[in-house]
């Protein structure tokens, strides 16, 4: 369904937090998140007519968040340290070409579903909040009352036993059904 700009613009509201957090995961520098998040407001509501909004939007703020990290660097590189921010700036354009093949990913997924249902049930929360749910490592500390760097090292133990456990999976046809 497509929306009107009002309503992309209420809609974008609704999910501030989400592309502010994609930004500062995505921006390689600390000082240009705002910028990409006020971007992609932009770029989402002036397209809001072509927009056919299913349930979920998220995975449009994404792509759209991406688009403008890539379009900031490229502009950025030209006018300020070329030799080093193209470096930067050619790396984040390969990074989509680098994607894997849909039956690929289709495959990762599949061992990443079989892997989550291996950890302990307190890591797969850990997970949800972080990942599903969208909160900051501050955000589960303060809410599980554990200190932000425990939080912050148990996510990253965590991301390490998926990706070997995906790894093998994958290597054991694990990702196949």
């Amino acid at each position: 369904m497509a929306i009107s700009k009002a309503q992309a613009s209420l809609l974008f509201l609704a999910h501030h937090g989400y592309v502010k957090r994609l930004a500062v995961r995505q921006a390689p520098l600390h000082g240009i998140c705002d910028d990409i998040v006020q971007q992609v407001f932009i770029e989402f509501t002036e397209k809001a007519e072509q927009w056919d909004v299913g349930e979920d939007v998220r995975p449009l703020l994404a792509g759209i968040t991406k688009k403008v990290v890539l379009s900031y660097w490229r502009d950025h590189a030209r006018h300020n340290r070329p030799d080093v921010l193209l470096k930067i700036a050619e790396r984040l354009r390969t990074l989509g070409e680098n994607d894997p093949p849909p039956e690929q990913h289709d495959k990762e997924i599949r061992a990443l579903r079989l892997c989550l249902d291996e950890i302990p049930i307190k890591h797969r929360r850990l997970i949800d909040l972080y990942y599903f749910e969208q909160l900051t490592t501050q955000e589960i500390a303060s809410m599980i009352k554990k200190e932000i760097s425990t939080v912050h090292r148990t996510l990253c133990r965590i991301r390490s036993k998926l990706r070997s456990c995906i790894r093998y999976k994958l290597s054991q046809g694990g990702g196949d059904e």
